[in-house]
């Protein structure tokens, strides 16, 4: 293998140089430390030497994979380590100093970061080996290295870039011993440097967890959110999501509040758009009580206002604000509901299918909040404008049609029956009929007093759907709806009928039902009609049935005591199909199966 892969890294065509590249970590592991670096680390110095960027890139990425194959080796957890820092870690470097090729430097980049959270896991694990001064002495002295590269801009941005990846890697100790670093790139004339500074605020305040760090923290995000290039302050309002969630309510009001109102106003279109887009999960991070009437204010005037529309555009602002308006609502409180009114009405109502279609997956969250009244009064006609918008949108109501009504007065309920009708009876999306048979249960506890005219029916239907999703769907709720009727005679004889029918469809399907039906209805209820034709169904001529009718008495019958009264006549049964001419019916016939 040596041989080959050497062969293919002389080749004159750049592609066999790459596959040689890519098949030599795996040599790796068929040799130790010392033969690996007298044979396979060579390959790689000579890859990253190549004049072809492909091949440097293949190099920089397969630098991992060396490691990777190494630790799967008898290999110790110091040897692993040194590899890292003596063998690896310099050709990574060899890469990141790359001045031709900006993806070799990016591959390299994820390589640097994947050997040091590589170095954490085995010291993790390994109490002998001491990751802070392994990290300080070889990677964090790396980054230093680029970031000090006199005249050279890319290594600097390379090493701010490698800084920021790898904060959360390091560790609190190393961060924290490094902050002023962070400080002095938050200065840095190249504006890429502080974007990284600006982009990793959020994880220094958690990582650090301390007073005086925190001030320092906040004190880096003054300065560079009104940083002059746009792209840093754009990161600096997405970052302020984060920094909420760490930050005590009063604190984050204090200190943050101010920085999002000046974004949602700045200059550059970009930076609102930011700001706007991260605006309700930015209010999501308070208590209620603590919610900003201000932030409030402008979350209401990004729709209802057609001049804040206009400056950030319309189409994505309407999306921001339908994807975060549950949560939103949800963090104020039903008792603010009036302020959101006009906001939710504007968006219910946009042109674009994305946002009603967001808001129709979430309008029964929405009605949970709100509670009845609201729900009831100002609700419903949005409900219903959903159920006859697209396709796309409809979906989403049909989803959770159950969890709506769930919310409504018993009162409010029943013009919804309807369509419910509607949706068992559509023939051009059958998808629809399997949303409705997952909620039938959760609907026949809602129609109570008129279950047996309102849900069975349209159970049993969809339990006999054409559909196979429909049915397996159906067939596990019909025995709970079943459960809840009062009179299950007729019911029961309808379905007793399908059992009877010539198609040997309906009759699989029959006994499929039966099997729901054995473990959620009493004995009492089945005794007539329905047991005697299930049993009856073991010497069907069709297979598929036979099958059917042995997997339920093994599994669901057999050694459970409530079915004992019935032991003579499904022994009966399963004497012939567990030696049944086919070998599928044999094998799910046969009490092993339901006790392996």
């Amino acid at each position: 293998p040596l041989e080959r892969v050497q062969a293919m890294l002389r080749s004159e065509t750049a592609r066999d140089r790459v596959n040689g590249i890519h098949e030599a970590p795996y040599l790796a592991g068929m040799m130790g430390r010392v033969q690996m670096r007298k044979t396979v680390v060579p390959l790689f110095k000579a890859g990253m030497g190549d004049s072809e960027p492909l091949v440097r890139q293949a190099t920089a990425q397969q630098l991992c994979g060396l490691v990777g194959v190494f630790r799967e080796t008898k290999a110790t957890a110091k040897e692993v380590v040194e590899v890292v820092v003596s063998d690896v870690l310099p050709l990574v470097e060899v890469g990141l100093r790359d001045s031709f090729d900006v993806q070799v430097r990016e591959r390299a980049v994820a390589s640097f970061v994947s050997l040091a959270t590589t170095v954490r896991e085995i010291c993790v694990t390994n109490a002998k080996l001491d990751a802070y001064s392994i990290h300080r002495t070889n990677f964090v002295s790396a980054i230093k290295q680029l970031l000090g590269a006199d005249g050279e801009m890319e290594e600097q941005v390379v090493g701010a870039e490698l800084l920021q990846e790898c904060t959360e890697v390091f560790g609190r100790d190393i961060v924290g011993d490094n902050l002023e670093l962070y400080e002095q790139l938050a200065t840095h004339t190249t504006f890429r440097v502080r974007k990284q500074v600006a982009k990793v605020l959020g994880t220094l305040v958690v990582l650090l967890d301390n007073g005086d760090a925190t001030a320092r923290v906040l004190t880096l995000l003054d300065a560079l959110a009104v940083d002059k290039i746009w792209r840093v302050r754009k990161k600096c309002a997405k970052v302020l999501v984060p920094l909420s969630e760490y930050l005590q309510p009063a604190v984050a009001a204090s200190k943050l509040v101010p920085h999002y109102e000046t974004f949602c106003a700045d200059a550059s279109r970009w930076v609102r758009s930011a700001a706007y887009e991260n605006l309700g999960r930015f209010v999501a991070t308070f208590d209620a009580q603590h919610v900003p009437q201000s932030l409030l204010t402008i979350y209401v005037e990004m729709i209802s206002n057609d001049k804040q529309r206009s400056q950030v555009g319309e189409p994505f602002i309407s999306e921001y604000c339908s994807y975060s308006f549950p949560g939103v609502l949800f963090t104020v409180g039903a008792s603010r509901w009036e302020e959101l009114r006009e906001c939710y009405g504007v968006l219910v109502k946009d042109p674009q299918w994305k946002v009603r279609r967001t808001l129709a997956h979430s309008v029964h969250e929405i009605a949970k909040i709100v509670g009845p009244a609201v729900t009831e009064d100002e609700l419903v006609p949005v409900f219903n404008a959903f159920f006859g918008d697209l396709d796309v949108v409809r979906v989403g109501v049909i989803k959770h049609f159950a969890e709506f009504l769930a919310v409504l007065p018993p009162t409010a309920r029943p013009p919804f029956l309807s369509q419910l009708q509607d949706i068992a009876g559509e023939v051009e999306n059958w998808r629809y009929r399997k949303y409705l048979a997952k909620q039938l249960s959760h609907l026949a506890s809602l129609y109570t007093s008129s279950v047996e005219a309102t849900i069975v029916p349209i159970s049993v239907k969809l339990a006999f759907d054409p559909v196979a999703k429909v049915r397996e769907h159906a067939t596990r709720e019909l025995g709970l709806v079943l459960a809840k009727a009062g009179n299950k005679e007729p019911i029961l004889r309808l379905v007793v009928e399908k059992g009877r029918d010539s198609s040997c469809y309906n009759r699989q399907i029959f006994a499929e039902v039966c099997g729901d039906m054995i473990g959620t209805l009493e004995e009492k209820d089945l005794r007539d009609e329905v047991l005697p034709l299930f049993f009856q169904l073991a010497s069907d001529p069709v297979p598929n049935v036979r099958l059917v009718v042995g997997h339920i008495i093994v599994t669901k019958m057999v050694g459970v005591d409530a079915w004992d009264t019935y032991k003579d006549q499904y022994s009966k049964c399963l004497q012939p199909l567990a030696s049944d001419s086919d070998k599928d019916v044999k094998y799910f016939s046969n009490r092993q199966v339901r006790q392996g």
